[in-house]
């Protein structure tokens, strides 16, 4: 058998095989490079895929807790926080509530998908929530007897417990119940809700069905479109709007945008019918004046009978304390123009506080329990108003009562604006006059509710 012999000669046959395997491993390591780019690719969309979904959870979580948030904070914070929720098998969002501040609630919303697995991905949301104003109520009860304008369109009225109202009474929803009495002013309108035209007196008017103002700039109800004089008007365009229940009596006609649920009826003294959907824009209500800016210090802390009168002249005052409290049987009297600034108002039963000129009284709080005694002009600037069991308001001819109230009045058997004579500023004593309802002036806060909170949020980067 004959041998095989290499073409190759005997130096180049190991160099080959070098080549050979050289170009072997090249191609395993490019091999190998390739397959570990492809599955790390292939990897990181997935992961991407799995943070989203996480991200998506965490943004369902704030979905699902804000409205009940920015419905009642604190019961939301009872019922969620601390609480896992699972939508779907492998998915879960975890929410933490913080109520702590008061102007804010954060709610840290934590999605995640593939809980305890090795493709676990997890998102954290925090959501910042404003907390919304308190709801503003007007509320009559309890025999309260008020003669005055009420103008609040972004405010609920409540009139119950056999109070009796003669004036003009404007709001978003309105309540009226339990044997209680409005009225029109005797001899006319008081210029709040009318059509066609102003009551004169610089008093309130402007409610043009295409804006805008007339008068002086205090905004009542004047449609200007041949609607007739509402003694209530409802600016809300729910179905109950105004509600009558529990014999109401009402002379005077009845307004609103919406309609009328009523319980009662044949109760109520009108011309026609309640003027549903009447389509009027209401202005909002004026801003509260700007006063000068306190430069002196009283001390009403804690007026007693034995200090009385105490006599305030004018100027501009910060309250000792932060508060004025007059108590029982004492008295307080204001002349000259006069400012007075602090965070409450007691006016204890029998005190008295007696105003002949100019006073701006802006408090937080204010409880009258005695009686108010108004000769020249007073303008309150109020949170929370409460004239109570027994107290009185008293406004003179020529006098006036002017209160911009953000949050809760209430009148409770009480007693605001009787008629009285010039003659009252120092003797009290009552006879019939010529004082008109549109001396006590009552406007709601002149913020319309939000259409939702601006919540902030912040993803974990």
């Amino acid at each position: 058998m004959k041998n095989r012999r290499s073409f190759l000669p005997a130096d180049q046959r190991g160099s080959l095989l070098i080549v050979l395997i050289v170009t072997m491993s090249i191609m395993a390591v490019a091999g190998a490079a390739m397959l570990s780019l492809v599955a790390s690719s292939t990897y990181s969309e997935l992961a991407a895929g799995r943070h989203a979904a996480a991200y998506y959870l965490a943004e369902s979580g704030g979905r699902y807790a804000i409205p009940q948030i920015v419905k009642d904070r604190d019961q939301a914070k009872a019922d969620l926080d601390g609480k896992t929720y699972t939508p779907a098998d492998g998915q879960r969002f975890h929410l933490e509530i913080d109520t702590s501040s008061a102007d804010y609630t954060y709610l840290t919303a934590t999605g995640t998908v593939n809980p305890g697995g090795w493709t676990e991905a997890q998102t954290r949301i925090t959501f910042r929530i404003p907390t919304p104003p308190p709801a503003q109520e007007i509320t009559s009860t309890t025999g309260a007897k008020i003669q005055g304008l009420v103008y609040a369109p972004y405010t609920d009225l409540n009139f119950v417990q056999n109070s009796i109202n003669t004036g003009t009474f404007v709001g978003d929803h309105i309540d009226i119940r339990n044997s209680t009495t409005i009225n029109t002013p005797s001899g006319g309108h008081s210029g709040g809700c009318q059509g066609g035209g102003h009551s004169g007196g610089g008093h309130p008017g402007g409610c043009h069905p295409g804006g805008g103002h007339s008068g002086s700039g205090h905004p009542g109800c004047h449609p200007d479109n041949g609607q007739p004089d509402y003694v209530i008007f409802a600016g809300s365009s729910d179905e109950d709007a105004i509600t009558l229940q529990g014999a109401p009596t009402i002379t005077g006609e009845i307004g609103t945008n919406g309609t009328v649920t009523d319980t009662t009826p044949y109760r109520y003294i009108s011309d026609k019918n309640p003027d549903k959907h009447a389509g009027l824009t209401l202005p909002p209500p004026p801003d509260p004046p700007v006063y000068d800016p306190p430069n002196k210090i009283i001390d009403l802390s804690n007026v007693r009978p034995a200090d009385s009168p105490v006599e305030i002249t004018a100027g501009s005052y910060n309250c000792r304390n932060d508060k004025i409290n007059i108590n029982a049987g004492a008295t307080v009297n204001v002349s000259g123009k006069a400012v007075l600034v602090c965070d409450s108002l007691f006016l204890a039963n029998s005190a008295k506080l007696n105003i002949s000129d100019q006073l701006t009284l802006a408090v937080s709080g204010a409880t009258i329990g005695g009686d108010f005694e108004v000769t020249g002009d007073v303008t309150m600037i109020v949170d929370n108003l409460e004239v109570a069991d027994n107290a009185s308001i008293n406004i003179a001819d020529g006098g006036s009562l002017t209160v911009f109230a953000s949050q809760e009045v209430k009148f409770e058997n009480c007693t605001v604006n009787p008629t009285l004579s010039h003659s009252h500023s120092h003797s009290h004593s009552h006879s019939h006059s010529t004082a008109t309802p549109e001396q006590f002036i009552l406007y709601g806060t002149s913020i319309p509710p939000l259409a939702g909170p601006v919540i902030q949020y912040f993803p974990d980067q």
